[in-house]
């Protein structure tokens, strides 16, 4: 057969034969490779493939690409969550500490605070401050001036706000932690503690044992009856922190009360607070409602 008296429309026709039997011979080899391929090797062509195969979809003439939606399960580790936790809370630490009375004093850490609020509410250990005090709070390398603008000793809390620089030009915006609600914590939960003077001091515990109580509701006053006795369920705070010092015993020498406790996902569950004698675990409920009494009395300040 003599090409050159091949037609025009042979030419093409013998071109796809051509086409058609490489390409067949080009599949066979790559299968061939692939699998006598490395592992890795394989995978690492697989996720090509299957990346261009999502995007390279023809869209109908006349009408707007089509959108590919894919499902992938993602497998978390438990490990992950709690580096990632940690990361979070560590961004919102920082290291309450008196201010000397002289030039040459020392000034000393007396506690740990959590930033609440992007204009510098800190929250802290009440037991550790006074509203005449004078405070520093130490924020990673810088240091601002404190003061105390909410107390409740009884539960323990105190609310610590950052005076800025009058130099400062540029308003003071700090990350914050967000809360978790104590009572919907379970069984085996882990829960992480942040703490340390120097340096971050890592404590975990799991949550072995929850306590319902039984509080009273106040009828109300068109309702004349005796007060009724609702069941509902909180954390053991005795429990928890037996877990707690158990697994801490060897760093309590250098936690400090203050220390905030947070769920896997990085939310702030409550606050632990160190006497000479104890340890226990104030819910982030109760933080909550001293914050919001800042914020009512500020909004009726003239």
């Amino acid at each position: 057969m003599n090409l050159e008296e091949l037609t025009k429309h042979q030419i093409l026709l013998l071109t796809l034969l051509v086409s058609f039997v490489t390409s067949i011979a080009t599949g066979i080899v790559t299968v061939t490779l692939m699998d006598q391929a490395p592992p890795g090797m394989t995978n690492t062509i697989n996720r090509i493939v299957e990346r261009t195969v999502e995007k390279v979809v023809p869209a109908p003439k006349g009408q707007t690409a089509s959108v590919i939606t894919k499902e992938t399960t993602v497998v978390v580790k438990e490990e992950d969550l709690i580096t990632s936790s940690i990361d979070k809370g560590t961004k919102s630490l920082v290291r309450v500490a008196t201010i000397p009375s002289t030039p040459d004093g020392v000034s000393k850490t007396i506690a740990i605070g959590t930033l609440i609020s992007s204009n510098g509410l800190v929250v802290t250990d009440a037991f550790q401050v006074s509203t005449e005090g004078k405070y520093s709070i130490r924020y990673g390398e810088i240091t601002y001036q404190a003061e105390v603008v909410a107390q409740d000793e009884e539960k323990g809390i105190a609310i610590l706000k950052i005076v800025p620089d009058p130099k400062e030009t540029q308003e003071l915006k700090f990350p914050v932690i967000s809360f978790a609600d104590m009572s919907a914590l379970k069984l085996g939960q882990t829960l992480i503690g942040i703490s340390g003077d120097v340096k971050y001091a890592i404590f975990m515990g799991v949550i072995s044992g929850i306590d319902t109580v039984l509080i009273p509701v106040v009828p109300k006053a068109d309702i004349p009856k005796d007060p009724t006795k609702t069941e509902t369920t909180k954390i053991d705070p005795i429990e928890t922190r037996k877990v707690i010092s158990r697994i801490d015993s060897n760093i309590k020498d250098i936690m400090i009360s203050g220390s905030p406790i947070m769920n896997v996902f990085g939310d702030m569950v409550g606050m632990m607070l160190i006497t000479s004698t104890d340890r226990f675990i104030v819910p982030s409920s109760d933080i909550v409602i001293l914050v919001q009494s800042i914020n009512t009395t500020e909004k009726k300040a003239p």
